[in-house]
């Protein structure tokens, strides 16, 4: 007679273990920075080169970029991720120069941008990034101001990045 209490106990205790938390759904618009991640070797001018090694992270959650110009010693790194609250990319940089960016976006037609806020509040001098020209392997990045508000954009510096083999 105690076979069929004590089975129903145990069925209770495992029913009410404690359960690992679920991870959180990576919404659709997370994997918009996907054609970002792998090994790039980077080109601009006649003459400069570099690398980007863009990785998912955070169990698919976070885009870290580590960016190398072997020829000066410059060193950047960058953390995104998709805030779904605010249905944007949110993005911020570092380098070992002590330079900073925050910056937020995302598609627009056929383009990720991402911007910076006003460089002083109530300005109209932003900047932003461009990816653009987007294929499996290759793509331009551009990094753009402008002292109008937005109205016109001025290309600082072009970089085409294309898959390490």
């Amino acid at each position: 007679m105690l076979k069929f209490p004590l089975l129903f106990a145990c069925i209770g205790a495992v029913l009410f273990l404690p359960q690992e938390p679920s991870m959180p759904r990576i919404p659709d618009h997370a994997h918009a920075f996907d054609f970002w991640t792998g090994s790039w070797k980077l080109t601009w001018g006649d003459t400069n080169t570099a690398t980007n090694v863009i990785t998912k992270e955070m169990d698919g959650h976070v885009i870290a970029e580590h960016f190398e110009q072997a020829a000066i010693k410059y060193r950047g790194a960058s953390w995104s991720m998709y805030d779904s609250t605010n249905d944007r990319w949110q993005q911020t940089w570092v380098d070992n120069q002590g330079g900073y960016f925050a910056l937020t976006g995302g598609w627009s037609t056929d383009r990720m941008i991402l911007s910076t806020a006003p460089l002083k509040p109530g300005g109209l001098r932003f900047q932003r990034m461009v990816f653009s020209d987007i294929e499996h392997d290759a793509f331009n990045w551009d990094w753009m101001s402008t002292t109008d508000g937005g109205a016109t954009w001025k290309s600082q510096w072009r970089i085409h990045y294309q898959r390490s083999k």
